[in-house]
Parts: structure tokens; C-alpha cells; sequence
């Protein structure tokens, strides 16, 4: 069993994020150290990291002061082990630093990402037991590896750290690949259990626990070669640890669709999430597009929004809770080390106060191996 206690991670926590740093970097600029040889090795072991400059001109957003933060980078390290033919161990650590972001007062310097095991019957049915990340979605399964993601982060206002929007659960994942290699393939995935979140309380932010989440995810391969369509559903049972003896549980549910396209030097993604509990309804949407202009030059933009719409309470309405219009350039020297440079335009109309507005830039360098 892997632990990990506040008070160790709290005495060393500074040495903790450095160590898996220079890990990464060390790894990054010398592979072949940390190669699988001949594939006849059991051990594997990857890892990537994303280190970033932000600034923006005017209030505080995503973590980012007007004075700028070079606080702000995603790291991750991950080692596998087969213990056979079918059976295999994976064990993630992460580190993540987000500016001046209220979240970082919840965040541990090192904290365990993934650990589960997998047991594969076949090449189209698989499971997965442990802290398994939650296939949902186009971005959730690789949020930290910058190598693979257009932008600095996936879209904030469908991936984040919210109660419906969790990168990993802590339970089951079965996964199904029916009619491989054919014009028409899906690829499907039912998970349930429980993880840990924030969300935002009349003090600031909450713990709040999810538990009895059951949930499937499928996503629609196309004769279109490059584009595929997809969707899910789940429900679960909410409870903040900081009203746990005073409120009750809360249902809750949600449904997601998703497009994704890669036409030669075009990419072209969106997606939509719809979330409800008693008196509350969430709605989320982005769409993406990329173009390669020139060899190893990508142009990028996005946009996306969230809305949430209180139906009881003192504070009833629609308030837009982000409303955010990127645009990047990219830079591939080679496709584990990538050179990004995006600016955005942020804004919101909050929660009974106003919501920050301010435009914001970011250069950031992500390698993996």
C-alpha cells in the first residue's frame, strides 16, 4: 500500500517537487537511460513535465497575478511493471503548481496520481482496480502530458478539479474494444467508485467527497479516417466535508458528448457537458481547431465557456462562470519537446460578485519521454 502523510509530504515538500523535477529532466535529456531495451523488460517507466511563465493585465485569474508567476508547471512520473503476459502494475506521482491559486492550500508538493492494477482477457475486454484515471472525455486520460496537449492546459471550463470533472477514480474500470481494425469500431468503458474534490463554499473552498459513481463512456470510430464522436453518462452521491454532519447527501448526474477530427494538418475538437443536482445545473462547452502552417509550427485557438443555474437559494439566475477565448502558436523541435506561446481573454459574470476579467499570456516549454 503507497501512503503519503501530511506531515511527510508537508516537511519535505520543497525537495519532494524539485527531486521529481530534476528526474524528469534528467530522463528528458538523456533517454536512452531510461530505455525498455528490447521490449523484453518489465519495468517501464515515462514521465513528462511543463513549466510555464504567466502574466496578466489586470485581476488575478487561473492563479495568475497582474505581476506575473513563473509558480506555475505540471510534472508527472510513471512507472509500470508486468507481472506477466496479461497482468500489469502502474504506479503515477504528480506535482502541480498553479500560481496563487486558492486550490494550491489543498494541494500536497508530491501526491499519488494513478495506482492500480490491470488485468487484460483479451485484446477487447480489460480491467482496471485501484486509482484508475476516468476515461471521459477527449483530454482527461492525458491532462498532464503537455507533448500532447494544444494549449498550456486542457479547457478549464470541462476539465478541472470540480465534483463532476475528477482525472481519476478510485474503483473499477472495464474496458471494451468491439469490431477492431473494421470501417465501424467502438471503444467502451464503464467505471464506478469514488474520488476526492473542491468545490466552492460560502467561505471559500470545500473538500467534498463523490461515492457511488457509476458511469460509461463510448467513443464511435468513423469510416471518415481521423474523426470519431463519443459520449457519456454517470451519476453519483456528493457530500462537502465541511457540512457532512449538518446536509445530506446530494444526487447528482451528468451527460457529455465530444467530436474530435484530424484532417491531414487540421484538428478540430468540441465538446459539451451538462451536470444537475437539486436546485443546480451546470453546463460546459469548448470548441478547438489547430493547423500546422509551416514544419513544426502549429497554429491554435479555442473557445469556452461554463454557465451554472441556481434554481433555489438566496442566489437564483444564470451566472456565466467562464468565458475564455485563447490563441497559441507551438513550436515542435521534436514531438517530446514543444515550445508553446498562447494569449487569452478572460471573463465572467460570477456568483453574486463579479468574476475576474483580464486578458493573460503564458510561454511554456513541455517535454516527455
Amino acid at each position: 500500500m503507497i501512503e503519503w502523510h501530511d506531515t511527510l509530504m508537508t516537511r519535505h515538500s520543497g525537495c519532494l517537487g524539485a527531486a521529481l523535477v530534476a528526474v524528469v529532466v534528467s530522463a528528458a535529456v538523456a533517454p536512452t537511460a531510461f530505455a525498455e531495451g528490447d521490449g523484453s523488460s518489465k519495468l517501464s517507466f515515462h514521465g513528462s513535465l511543463t513549466q510555464a511563465y504567466a502574466r496578466t493585465d489586470g485581476e488575478t485569474v487561473l492563479g495568475i497575478p497582474e505581476r506575473g508567476t513563473s509558480d506555475y508547471r505540471t510534472v508527472s512520473l510513471q512507472f509500470g511493471y508486468a507481472l506477466g503476459d496479461n497482468d500489469r502494475m502502474v504506479v503515477q506521482l504528480a506535482h502541480e503548481r498553479i500560481g496563487e491559486s486558492p486550490g494550491m492550500a489543498f494541494r500536497q508538493d508530491v501526491e499519488l496520481d494513478w495506482a492500480f492494477f490491470e488485468h487484460r482477457f483479451s485484446d477487447a475486454f480489460e480491467v482496471k482496480a485501484g486509482r484508475v484515471q476516468i476515461p471521459r472525455g477527449i483530454f482527461n486520460e492525458i491532462r498532464d502530458i503537455g507533448t500532447l496537449l494544444p494549449f498550456y492546459r486542457p479547457p478549464s471550463a470541462f476539465y478541472s478539479e470540480t465534483v463532476s470533472a475528477s482525472e481519476t477514480v478510485d474503483g473499477v474500470v472495464v474496458s471494451s474494444h468491439l469490431r477492431r481494425d473494421q470501417a465501424w469500431s467502438i471503444d467502451a468503458d464503464l467505471y464506478c467508485g469514488g474520488w476526492n474534490s473542491l468545490e466552492s463554499g460560502r467561505t471559500g473552498l470545500v473538500r467534498t467527497r463523490v461515492e457511488n459513481a457509476l458511469g460509461v463512456h463510448a467513443w464511435l470510430q468513423t469510416p471518415l479516417e481521423g474523426l470519431r464522436v463519443g459520449g457519456g453518462v454517470h451519476r453519483m452521491t456528493t457530500r462537502s466535508q465541511a457540512t457532512a454532519t449538518t446536509q445530506p447527501q446530494i444526487n447528482a448526474g451528468q451527460y457529455n458528448v465530444a467530436a474530435e477530427g484530424v484532417f491531414g494538418p487540421v484538428v478540430l475538437r468540441a465538446e459539451h457537458a451538462y451536470s444537475h443536482s437539486p436546485g443546480i445545473v451546470f453546463r460546459a462547452n469548448y470548441a478547438q481547431g489547430g493547423i500546422k502552417v509551416w514544419r513544426g509550427v502549429v497554429a491554435n485557438a479555442e473557445v469556452q465557456n461554463a454557465e451554472l443555474e441556481l434554481s433555489s437559494g438566496r442566489l437564483l439566475g444564470t451566472f456565466g462562470l467562464i468565458r475564455d477565448f485563447g490563441v497559441g502558436l507551438n513550436y515542435e523541435f521534436r514531438p517530446t519537446l514543444i515550445l508553446k506561446l498562447e494569449a487569452h481573454h478572460n471573463e465572467g459574470s460570477g456568483i453574486g460578485t463579479p468574476s475576474p476579467k483580464a486578458r493573460y499570456g503564458m510561454a511554456s516549454v513541455a517535454v516527455s519521454f
